[in-house]
């Protein structure tokens, strides 16, 4: 274990700690002008001495520069392995619909800079710097052990991997590069299951959480097929495609998928069950979206807008609403009369509050009537604490057309 270093913090710093948020910021972290090496654990103290917590050092020039440890002072292994037993106990009530779900969320499960995906047996760790490697080691034997021991759980640990934090979208193609394998193989391909639907994925495929973070729309597609039986689907952004074949196993009439993944479209090409009734085509949205609408033959009955997340950093915040609006107004052109728009966000840096009026100022400025029919909330694999607003990140709003 790294040597842990003791750093006395003034009382506005103390107060800061207070607040149980997750991240040091590097403008709060700049006026230390103590020497750290990166995965440095620190061990906050006030001017008395007295414990405030622990974090690990991600380096100053980054935007956080600590992860706060939501351990205490004198937190045991044993104490650790029963904080996991709580988190996976939270959500295996999901595996009475599917063997994909996120068994750690980050800052939100209190353990910040990492996720575990866990597919049909296969766990997908990915933490968002270098700086948190050993970290991640630690929680990862963890994880084993409570798997290995608490089989009443009905979670099973075939392989651990980890995704590199170091990985960029372009370099998808050669996932098996980015992934570290930590215990067990690497998988070709998982099947998974989600209802009665199953799938084959490719383990670290573009967008760690796309077998999880969208399922609260899955599930409202699932449970209301009245709202699209017989009727025209157009998914942007449609991934691998689980999401266009749950609607053609329920009833839809047609599914158009658009994505610009190659990848992407190759694992959905090997799932396609009503090919008939399926068109996939590689295209890049944001270029040619209004090119597309401009020369398409018909109205779509459901129109699913599911972009990636536009805001890598606080200046994009403006831009990312900007492609918000335009996406909408251009779907808006070519959804039917009494049409459904779905429309999804999983930029952090814009507040669901806020992401709904940026749809309301679309319908508006474009003189369209639309209804909300649904509000989708975070499902229980994606929790969001009052401590770390930032983690309330995916949005989905459903609208039809009157």
């Amino acid at each position: 274990m790294k040597k842990i270093i003791s750093l006395k913090v003034d009382k506005q710093f103390e107060d800061s700690l207070s607040k149980n948020h997750p991240w040091i910021f590097s403008k709060k972290f700049a006026n230390f002008k103590i020497r750290l090496k990166l995965s440095s654990v620190i061990q906050f103290l006030s001017k008395k001495s007295r414990f405030l917590a622990y974090g690990i050092f991600c380096g100053k020039d980054k935007l956080v520069s600590v992860r706060v440890l939501p351990f205490g002072q004198n937190f045991t292994r044993l104490q650790f392995l029963d904080f996991l037993i709580s988190r996976f106990e939270e959500r295996i009530s999901l595996l009475e619909h599917t063997d994909s779900l996120r068994l750690l969320h980050g800052e939100n499960d209190g353990l910040p800079g990492l996720t575990l995906d866990y597919h049909a047996g296969t766990l997908m760790f990915r933490c968002y710097d270098e700086s948190l490697l050993l970290y991640v080691r630690f929680v990862s034997r963890a994880v084993f052990e409570v798997l290995n021991t608490r089989k009443d759980l009905h979670l099973l640990a075939n392989n651990i991997l980890l995704m590199n934090p170091r990985r960029t979208s372009n370099s998808s193609g050669n996932y098996k590069k980015e992934i570290r394998v930590l215990r067990g193989s690497l998988p070709e391909t998982i099947l998974i299951r989600y209802r009665d639907l199953k799938y084959s994925i490719r383990p670290g495929q573009q967008k760690g959480g796309i077998y999880n973070d969208i399922r609260n729309l899955r599930d409202f597609i699932s449970e209301n097929p009245n709202l699209y039986t017989g009727k025209s689907v157009l998914n942007l952004f449609s991934n691998n495609g689980l999401l266009s074949e749950l609607f053609l196993q329920n009833g839809a009439e047609s599914v158009h998928s658009i994505e610009d993944s190659q990848e992407c479209i190759e694992v959905h090409k090997k799932n396609l069950k009503n090919p008939e009734k399926s068109i996939i085509q590689k295209l890049d949205i944001f270029r040619n979206y209004q090119k597309f609408s401009q020369e398409a033959q018909k109205k779509y009955d459901w129109i699913i807008i599911d972009p990636p997340s536009l805001t890598a950093s606080g200046k994009d915040v403006h831009r990312a609403k900007v492609i918000y609006k335009k996406l909408i107004e251009i779907s808006l052109g070519i959804l039917s009369e009494e049409g459904i728009l779905v429309v999804c966000s999983c930029s952090n840096r814009i507040h669901r509050n806020e992401f709904e009026n940026i749809v309301g100022k679309a319908f508006s400025e474009n003189a369209v009537n639309m209804k909300r029919i649904a509000r989708l909330s975070p499902e229980i694999d994606h929790p969001v604490i009052r401590e770390f607003p930032e983690g309330d990140y995916f949005k989905v709003l459903i609208y039809q057309r009157l």
